[in-house]
């Protein structure tokens, strides 16, 4: 049992070494992916930050966007009213009738009828105001009378 003992103690201190090197590797190791996940979590941490201050920077540019047009919107209203009176309309303003929608005048004048539309700034015509604008060029434009009777 001596000679067991003596001749195991070196095997049993290589094995016990070999152990400790083991156990302080996946200790290191252990050590590497806690840190790692650390920065991981940080990264993340930031990664929500950023989107979060994206969001509100965005949500700060619709709501900025929104008073921008309708500014631009209660602007076009008003230049629509006023329109007649002001030096680029080329009409009689006793012959114009306002409409609003979808367009924005009729002109009466003695020899020609004009469907008018007022806009501002970069504003655009809407299909429905292209297709009026087509119709009349095609000639698609007629004269109904309804008549209703009292008796």
């Amino acid at each position: 049992m001596l000679v067991f003992t003596v001749l195991s103690t070196p095997i049993l201190c290589v094995v016990i070494i070999f152990l400790i090197l083991k156990n302080s590797k996946q200790k290191i190791e252990i050590e590497i992916m806690h840190s790692k996940l650390e920065r991981a979590d940080l990264a993340n941490e930031q990664y929500l930050n950023n989107i979060a201050e994206l969001s509100k920077v965005k949500k700060d540019l619709q709501t900025e966007k929104s008073r921008n047009k309708s500014v631009e919107v209660r602007t076009g209203q008003i230049m629509e009213t006023m329109a007649p009176f002001m030096e680029v309309f080329n009409h009689n303003p006793k012959n114009a009738h306002f409409l609003g929608s979808p367009i924005d005048y009729i002109v009466f004048n003695d020899d020609e009828i004009v469907f008018l539309e007022v806009k501002t700034g970069k504003a655009r015509t809407t299909p429905k105001q292209n297709n009026i604008k087509k119709l009349i060029k095609e000639g698609k434009v007629s004269f109904e009378l309804v008549r209703f009777d009292y008796e």
